[in-house]
């Protein structure tokens, strides 16, 4: 942003209401770095993903769903994410519930 057009901005903030004042402070004080919740459970299976029914891990891609990538083991065909055996994939939560 220019530097004029800053200025303009930080003059504007006085007019703010309460609400967007806060809805502004929560923006600033995000940082880049956070990741949403579907990302930090991709990051599980950043290597190769092992199967948790046979073991192997002779896995490939199969899908993405609800943000979470799926993976599918070559040897036994199961399907799966990186949310098996937790107490996330045994909860009726959705994983979007547990941002808000």
């Amino acid at each position: 942003m220019r530097k004029q057009k800053f200025s303009e901005f930080l003059s504007q903030v006085k007019d703010l209401t309460e609400v967007q004042r806060v809805t502004v402070r929560a923006l600033l004080g995000k940082t880049q770095e956070e990741k949403i919740p579907a990302a930090i459970v991709d990051e599980k299976f950043s290597n190769k993903p092992i199967c948790y029914e046979c073991q192997k891990n002779s896995t490939h891609k199969w899908g993405i769903v609800s943000g979470i990538q799926r993976y599918r083991c070559k040897d036994c065909g199961r399907s799966f994410n990186a949310l098996i055996g937790s107490e996330v994939q045994k909860s009726y939560l959705s994983l979007c519930s547990l941002t808000g």
